[in-house]
Order: C-alpha cells, then structure tokens, then sequence
C-alpha cells in the first residue's frame, strides 16, 4: 500500500502544517495570486486553525456536545 494512503488514514483532521497537500496548496495560492505573499497566506489560516484548536478544547471539556447525536439515534449506552 503507498505510504500516502496510510498517511491519509491516520491525517483525518486535516491540520497538519507540514503536511505535503497544505504546501501544495500554499504555493498554488500563490501562484494565482503573487500580489499576497506567502506569509500574508499563512497567517490568514491561523484564525481557521485557532477555531479547530477551540473546537478540539470544548470537546474534550464537554464531551456531551459530540456524544448528543450518537444517543439520540441509538438510545443510551448500556
């Protein structure tokens, strides 16, 4: 199996900053638009990346908000 795919497997959340694809897409951005510079891209993400780390911080303080759904379609752990 290539390497990629087992990368991918366990690179679900997607926030990886040195992840082969993140950089790709930087450059690609840049090279549509070579008026914003790479730093301004990059830290143009960080909001983005600040509210999955706020996201990942409620869900491990109130697991009930990720465990609401699961409950209410297949009823309380036994």
């Amino acid at each position: 199996m290539p390497r990629w795919v087992c990368d991918d497997a366990d690179d679900q959340d997607g926030n990886r900053a040195d992840h082969f694809r993140f950089g790709l897409i930087l450059h690609v951005i840049n090279g549509l638009a070579p008026q914003i510079s790479l730093r301004d891209i990059w830290y143009g993400r960080l909001p983005f990346v600040g509210m999955m780390v706020l996201g990942m911080i409620l869900l491990a303080i109130f697991p009930q908000i990720a465990l609401f759904l699961p409950e209410l379609i297949m009823g309380p752990a036994l």
